[in-house]
Protein backbone atom coordinates (compact mmCIF):
# COMPACT_ATOMS: atom_id res chain seq x y z
CA UNK A 1 0.00 0.00 0.00
CA UNK A 2 1.22 3.71 -0.95
CA UNK A 3 2.47 5.71 2.33
CA UNK A 4 -1.00 7.56 3.63
CA UNK A 5 -3.45 6.17 0.96
CA UNK A 6 -6.68 5.47 2.07
CA UNK A 7 -7.56 1.87 3.72
CA UNK A 8 -9.83 0.58 0.68
CA UNK A 9 -11.34 -1.98 -0.82
CA UNK A 10 -8.27 -3.36 -3.31
CA UNK A 11 -9.73 -4.39 -6.96
CA UNK A 12 -8.10 -8.02 -8.00
CA UNK A 13 -7.74 -9.89 -10.76
CA UNK A 14 -5.47 -13.32 -10.41
CA UNK A 15 -3.93 -14.77 -13.12
CA UNK A 16 -0.21 -15.77 -13.04
CA UNK A 17 1.51 -14.74 -16.65
CA UNK A 18 0.90 -11.74 -18.32
CA UNK A 19 -1.97 -10.05 -17.15
CA UNK A 20 -3.03 -6.93 -19.80
CA UNK A 21 -5.55 -5.38 -17.35
CA UNK A 22 -7.60 -5.19 -13.67
CA UNK A 23 -11.06 -4.54 -14.53
CA UNK A 24 -12.36 -3.69 -11.32
CA UNK A 25 -13.88 -7.37 -10.31
CA UNK A 26 -12.97 -8.58 -6.66
CA UNK A 27 -11.90 -11.77 -6.35
CA UNK A 28 -10.73 -14.18 -3.06
CA UNK A 29 -7.05 -13.94 -1.62
CA UNK A 30 -4.92 -16.63 -3.93
CA UNK A 31 -2.06 -17.94 -1.72
CA UNK A 32 1.25 -17.88 -3.34
CA UNK A 33 1.96 -21.26 -3.53
CA UNK A 34 -1.75 -21.64 -5.67
CA UNK A 35 -0.97 -19.13 -7.57
CA UNK A 36 2.68 -20.86 -8.32
CA UNK A 37 0.55 -24.09 -9.18
CA UNK A 38 -1.97 -22.01 -11.44
CA UNK A 39 0.81 -20.45 -13.47
CA UNK A 40 1.71 -23.33 -16.24
CA UNK A 41 -1.13 -21.93 -18.72
CA UNK A 42 -4.51 -21.73 -16.89
CA UNK A 43 -5.87 -17.88 -15.45
CA UNK A 44 -8.01 -17.98 -12.45
CA UNK A 45 -10.32 -15.24 -12.00
CA UNK A 46 -12.62 -14.28 -9.04
CA UNK A 47 -12.23 -18.02 -7.43
CA UNK A 48 -12.27 -19.62 -10.92
CA UNK A 49 -10.09 -21.50 -13.06
CA UNK A 50 -10.07 -21.19 -16.95
CA UNK A 51 -7.96 -23.02 -19.45
CA UNK A 52 -5.78 -21.98 -21.75
CA UNK A 53 -8.44 -20.34 -24.57
CA UNK A 54 -10.99 -20.11 -22.33
CA UNK A 55 -13.56 -17.06 -22.92
CA UNK A 56 -14.39 -14.94 -19.36
CA UNK A 57 -16.01 -11.44 -19.06
CA UNK A 58 -14.75 -9.41 -16.69
CA UNK A 59 -16.66 -6.34 -15.38
CA UNK A 60 -18.23 -5.86 -18.71
CA UNK A 61 -14.35 -6.48 -20.94
CA UNK A 62 -14.85 -9.53 -23.19
CA UNK A 63 -11.37 -11.14 -21.95
CA UNK A 64 -9.84 -14.80 -22.88
CA UNK A 65 -7.31 -16.76 -21.38
CA UNK A 66 -4.17 -17.27 -23.49
CA UNK A 67 -1.14 -18.89 -22.10
CA UNK A 68 -1.33 -18.08 -18.48
CA UNK A 69 -2.64 -14.33 -19.64
CA UNK A 70 -6.04 -12.59 -19.28
CA UNK A 71 -6.08 -10.46 -22.51
CA UNK A 72 -9.59 -8.25 -23.31
CA UNK A 73 -10.29 -6.48 -25.58
CA UNK A 74 -11.60 -3.00 -26.10
CA UNK A 75 -10.83 -0.21 -24.27
CA UNK A 76 -9.43 -2.45 -20.66
CA UNK A 77 -5.38 -1.76 -21.59
CA UNK A 78 -5.58 0.99 -19.14
CA UNK A 79 -7.82 3.06 -17.18
CA UNK A 80 -7.87 6.65 -15.77
CA UNK A 81 -6.49 6.67 -11.77
CA UNK A 82 -8.91 8.67 -9.72
CA UNK A 83 -7.67 11.05 -6.87
CA UNK A 84 -6.48 9.33 -3.50
CA UNK A 85 -7.49 5.85 -5.02
CA UNK A 86 -6.04 5.41 -8.44
CA UNK A 87 -6.53 1.96 -10.45
CA UNK A 88 -5.67 -1.49 -9.35
CA UNK A 89 -2.23 -2.78 -10.06
CA UNK A 90 -1.84 -5.28 -12.86
CA UNK A 91 -0.41 -8.78 -11.87
CA UNK A 92 2.58 -9.43 -13.22
CA UNK A 93 5.07 -12.45 -13.63
CA UNK A 94 6.97 -11.69 -11.36
CA UNK A 95 6.65 -8.22 -12.18
CA UNK A 96 6.74 -5.08 -11.47
CA UNK A 97 4.72 -3.20 -9.21
CA UNK A 98 1.12 -2.16 -10.28
CA UNK A 99 0.07 0.11 -13.40
CA UNK A 100 -2.30 2.59 -13.48
CA UNK A 101 -2.21 6.44 -14.94
CA UNK A 102 0.52 8.31 -15.36
CA UNK A 103 -0.30 10.64 -12.23
CA UNK A 104 -0.31 7.90 -9.85
CA UNK A 105 1.82 4.36 -9.13
CA UNK A 106 0.54 1.38 -7.62
CA UNK A 107 2.06 0.01 -4.94
CA UNK A 108 3.39 -3.59 -3.82
CA UNK A 109 0.02 -5.46 -2.78
CA UNK A 110 -0.71 -8.97 -0.98
CA UNK A 111 -0.96 -11.50 -2.78
CA UNK A 112 2.49 -11.00 -4.15
CA UNK A 113 3.00 -9.58 -7.92
CA UNK A 114 -0.50 -7.94 -7.32
CA UNK A 115 -0.28 -3.99 -7.34
CA UNK A 116 -2.37 -2.22 -4.33
CA UNK A 117 -3.97 0.93 -5.01
CA UNK A 118 -2.74 4.00 -6.19
CA UNK A 119 -2.23 7.53 -5.53
CA UNK A 120 -3.33 10.84 -6.78
CA UNK A 121 -5.18 11.29 -10.26
CA UNK A 122 -3.67 10.52 -13.55
CA UNK A 123 -4.30 9.49 -17.51
CA UNK A 124 -4.88 6.27 -18.79
CA UNK A 125 -1.49 4.31 -19.35
CA UNK A 126 -0.68 1.06 -20.62
CA UNK A 127 0.31 -1.93 -18.29
CA UNK A 128 3.96 -2.42 -17.58
CA UNK A 129 4.41 -6.04 -16.66
CA UNK A 130 7.09 -9.07 -16.93
CA UNK A 131 6.32 -11.72 -19.02
CA UNK A 132 6.79 -15.36 -17.64
CA UNK A 133 9.98 -16.47 -18.88
CA UNK A 134 9.79 -18.41 -22.03
CA UNK A 135 12.21 -21.52 -22.88
CA UNK A 136 15.15 -20.25 -25.70
CA UNK A 137 17.62 -22.15 -27.50
CA UNK A 138 21.22 -22.57 -26.21
CA UNK A 139 23.48 -21.50 -28.86
CA UNK A 140 25.46 -19.10 -27.57
CA UNK A 141 27.34 -19.12 -23.84
CA UNK A 142 28.67 -15.73 -23.84
CA UNK A 143 26.56 -12.94 -21.81
CA UNK A 144 28.65 -10.33 -23.00
CA UNK A 145 32.61 -9.74 -23.52
CA UNK A 146 32.21 -5.79 -23.40
CA UNK A 147 34.00 -5.45 -26.89
CA UNK A 148 31.36 -3.05 -27.99
CA UNK A 149 32.07 -0.49 -25.65
CA UNK A 150 27.95 -0.12 -24.82
CA UNK A 151 26.76 -0.84 -21.25
CA UNK A 152 24.28 -3.70 -22.83
CA UNK A 153 25.11 -7.29 -22.91
CA UNK A 154 25.31 -9.59 -25.98
CA UNK A 155 21.61 -9.94 -27.35
CA UNK A 156 21.59 -13.63 -27.52
CA UNK A 157 19.05 -16.92 -27.19
CA UNK A 158 16.42 -14.62 -25.33
CA UNK A 159 18.88 -12.13 -23.75
CA UNK A 160 18.38 -8.58 -23.70
CA UNK A 161 19.93 -6.49 -20.57
CA UNK A 162 22.73 -4.21 -19.58
CA UNK A 163 25.14 -3.16 -16.81
CA UNK A 164 24.71 -0.86 -13.70
CA UNK A 165 25.93 -0.15 -10.35
CA UNK A 166 24.18 0.22 -6.78
CA UNK A 167 25.52 1.23 -3.54
CA UNK A 168 23.92 1.98 0.03
CA UNK A 169 24.48 5.58 -0.20
CA UNK A 170 26.58 5.95 3.10
CA UNK A 171 27.07 9.59 3.36
CA UNK A 172 30.56 11.00 2.02
CA UNK A 173 30.97 7.66 0.29
CA UNK A 174 31.48 7.42 -3.79
CA UNK A 175 31.47 5.19 -6.54
CA UNK A 176 32.51 5.23 -9.95
CA UNK A 177 30.55 4.63 -12.37
CA UNK A 178 28.19 6.33 -9.82
CA UNK A 179 24.93 4.24 -9.48
CA UNK A 180 22.60 7.59 -11.25
CA UNK A 181 25.21 8.15 -14.22
CA UNK A 182 24.63 5.89 -17.13
CA UNK A 183 27.24 3.26 -17.16
CA UNK A 184 30.52 2.14 -19.44
CA UNK A 185 32.81 -0.35 -19.76
CA UNK A 186 36.37 0.67 -19.52
CA UNK A 187 38.95 0.73 -22.02
CA UNK A 188 42.28 -0.75 -21.30
CA UNK A 189 44.82 -0.21 -24.25
CA UNK A 190 46.97 -2.46 -22.29
CA UNK A 191 45.80 -5.21 -20.29
CA UNK A 192 49.01 -7.47 -18.77
CA UNK A 193 48.42 -10.71 -18.23
CA UNK A 194 44.80 -10.75 -20.12
CA UNK A 195 44.58 -12.51 -23.13
CA UNK A 196 40.85 -10.82 -24.65
CA UNK A 197 39.86 -8.01 -25.66
CA UNK A 198 40.57 -4.12 -24.43
CA UNK A 199 36.89 -3.14 -22.79
CA UNK A 200 36.07 -4.37 -18.97
CA UNK A 201 33.41 -3.96 -16.53
CA UNK A 202 35.47 -1.44 -13.91
CA UNK A 203 34.03 -0.26 -10.68
CA UNK A 204 36.27 1.58 -7.67
CA UNK A 205 34.72 3.12 -4.42
CA UNK A 206 35.64 4.45 -1.12
CA UNK A 207 33.69 4.63 2.58
CA UNK A 208 30.39 2.07 2.13
CA UNK A 209 29.31 1.42 5.78
CA UNK A 210 26.15 -0.53 5.34
CA UNK A 211 25.82 -3.74 3.12
CA UNK A 212 28.33 -2.13 0.63
CA UNK A 213 28.20 -1.43 -2.88
CA UNK A 214 28.16 -3.62 -6.47
CA UNK A 215 27.98 -3.58 -10.05
CA UNK A 216 25.49 -5.83 -11.86
CA UNK A 217 23.97 -6.74 -15.16
CA UNK A 218 20.49 -8.13 -16.05
CA UNK A 219 20.03 -10.91 -18.27
CA UNK A 220 16.15 -9.44 -19.60
CA UNK A 221 16.06 -5.87 -19.15
CA UNK A 222 14.76 -6.51 -15.53
CA UNK A 223 12.49 -9.30 -15.97
CA UNK A 224 13.19 -13.17 -15.37
CA UNK A 225 15.09 -14.99 -17.59
CA UNK A 226 15.21 -18.74 -17.95
CA UNK A 227 18.65 -19.99 -16.69
CA UNK A 228 18.10 -23.42 -16.25
CA UNK A 229 19.96 -24.88 -19.75
CA UNK A 230 23.05 -23.87 -17.93
CA UNK A 231 25.20 -25.07 -14.70
CA UNK A 232 26.78 -21.53 -13.64
CA UNK A 233 28.62 -18.57 -15.20
CA UNK A 234 32.57 -17.86 -15.59
CA UNK A 235 34.19 -14.97 -16.35
CA UNK A 236 37.44 -13.07 -15.60
CA UNK A 237 38.52 -10.28 -12.76
CA UNK A 238 41.04 -8.76 -10.78
CA UNK A 239 41.11 -6.22 -8.10
CA UNK A 240 43.23 -3.56 -7.24
CA UNK A 241 43.90 -6.03 -3.51
CA UNK A 242 43.00 -8.62 -2.64
CA UNK A 243 39.48 -8.01 -2.18
CA UNK A 244 36.29 -10.37 -1.23
CA UNK A 245 33.80 -10.53 -3.50
CA UNK A 246 29.59 -12.14 -3.46
CA UNK A 247 28.77 -13.14 -6.79
CA UNK A 248 24.70 -12.62 -6.96
CA UNK A 249 22.01 -14.72 -9.05
CA UNK A 250 19.54 -12.48 -7.87
CA UNK A 251 15.95 -14.39 -8.47
CA UNK A 252 12.27 -13.52 -8.50
CA UNK A 253 11.88 -15.20 -5.25
CA UNK A 254 14.31 -13.51 -3.56
CA UNK A 255 13.66 -10.09 -5.23
CA UNK A 256 10.13 -7.60 -4.60
CA UNK A 257 7.92 -6.41 -7.13
CA UNK A 258 9.66 -3.54 -7.54
CA UNK A 259 12.75 -5.59 -8.95
CA UNK A 260 10.86 -8.17 -11.27
CA UNK A 261 10.31 -10.67 -8.62
CA UNK A 262 7.38 -11.61 -6.31
CA UNK A 263 8.90 -11.59 -2.88
CA UNK A 264 6.99 -9.84 0.07
CA UNK A 265 8.64 -6.84 1.89
CA UNK A 266 7.13 -7.74 4.92
CA UNK A 267 9.91 -6.07 6.78
CA UNK A 268 13.26 -4.37 5.91
CA UNK A 269 15.15 -7.47 5.26
CA UNK A 270 12.46 -9.93 3.98
CA UNK A 271 13.85 -9.77 0.77
CA UNK A 272 17.76 -9.41 -1.22
CA UNK A 273 18.71 -11.98 0.34
CA UNK A 274 19.95 -13.34 -3.14
CA UNK A 275 21.78 -16.73 -3.66
CA UNK A 276 24.94 -15.80 -3.73
CA UNK A 277 29.37 -18.02 -4.05
CA UNK A 278 32.13 -15.57 -2.10
CA UNK A 279 35.15 -15.48 -3.86
CA UNK A 280 38.30 -13.83 -3.53
CA UNK A 281 39.45 -11.57 -6.52
CA UNK A 282 43.57 -12.15 -7.02
CA UNK A 283 45.43 -8.42 -7.71
CA UNK A 284 46.18 -10.49 -11.42
CA UNK A 285 43.67 -11.42 -14.36
CA UNK A 286 42.22 -15.17 -13.23
CA UNK A 287 39.20 -16.88 -14.02
CA UNK A 288 36.66 -17.70 -12.16
CA UNK A 289 33.76 -20.23 -12.12
CA UNK A 290 30.48 -20.44 -9.93
CA UNK A 291 28.09 -23.18 -10.57
CA UNK A 292 24.61 -23.09 -9.64
CA UNK A 293 25.00 -26.49 -7.25
CA UNK A 294 27.38 -24.05 -4.68
CA UNK A 295 25.33 -21.34 -4.08
CA UNK A 296 23.02 -20.26 -1.20
CA UNK A 297 21.33 -17.39 0.52
CA UNK A 298 22.92 -15.80 3.57
CA UNK A 299 19.99 -16.45 5.69
CA UNK A 300 18.60 -13.18 6.91
CA UNK A 301 16.16 -12.97 4.15
CA UNK A 302 12.90 -15.21 3.43
CA UNK A 303 14.32 -18.83 2.75
CA UNK A 304 13.55 -20.09 -0.71
CA UNK A 305 14.84 -22.69 -3.26
CA UNK A 306 17.11 -22.02 -5.71
CA UNK A 307 15.46 -21.22 -9.23
CA UNK A 308 17.59 -21.31 -11.91
CA UNK A 309 14.22 -20.73 -14.13
CA UNK A 310 13.58 -17.23 -12.95
CA UNK A 311 17.15 -15.51 -12.71
CA UNK A 312 16.97 -11.81 -13.07
CA UNK A 313 21.00 -10.90 -12.72
CA UNK A 314 24.13 -11.39 -11.81
CA UNK A 315 25.90 -9.31 -9.09
CA UNK A 316 29.08 -8.62 -8.30
CA UNK A 317 28.95 -7.27 -4.67
CA UNK A 318 31.81 -5.83 -2.66
CA UNK A 319 30.42 -5.65 1.19
CA UNK A 320 31.17 -3.75 3.94
CA UNK A 321 33.93 -1.30 2.90
CA UNK A 322 35.27 1.91 4.81
CA UNK A 323 38.33 2.00 2.94
CA UNK A 324 39.14 1.90 -0.98
CA UNK A 325 38.05 -0.74 -3.78
CA UNK A 326 38.38 -1.29 -7.25
CA UNK A 327 38.01 -4.27 -9.63
CA UNK A 328 37.19 -5.27 -12.94
CA UNK A 329 35.45 -8.13 -14.65
CA UNK A 330 35.23 -9.36 -18.32
CA UNK A 331 34.11 -12.46 -20.58
CA UNK A 332 31.11 -13.11 -18.75
CA UNK A 333 29.83 -16.24 -20.12
CA UNK A 334 27.61 -19.15 -18.73
CA UNK A 335 28.59 -22.51 -18.38
CA UNK A 336 27.07 -26.11 -19.98
CA UNK A 337 26.58 -28.61 -17.64
CA UNK A 338 28.78 -30.83 -19.25
CA UNK A 339 31.29 -28.35 -19.01
CA UNK A 340 30.92 -27.88 -15.25
CA UNK A 341 33.86 -29.12 -13.30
Amino acid sequence: MVAGAPQRARSRVTCLGLLMLACGQTSPEVSKETAVQEWQGSCRYDGQNYAHDAVLTVNACSCRCSHGSIECGGDCTGSAGQPGLGSAGALSFPGVAGWNGSGASGGVGDPPMMGSAGGGAGSAGAPTVCPKPMPHGVTDFLIDDLEDGDRNIRESDGRSGSWFTYNDETPDSYQVPAANELYAPLFLPEVPGKPRGNYVASTAGHGFLFWGAAQNLTFASGCPYDGSPYAGVRFEARASDLLAVRVQFPTAATSPVSGGGFCQELTPSSCYDAFESSLQFDTEWKEYVVLYKDLHQEGWGTPAPFDPYTLLGLAFLVGKTPGDFAFQVDNVSFVAPLAAP
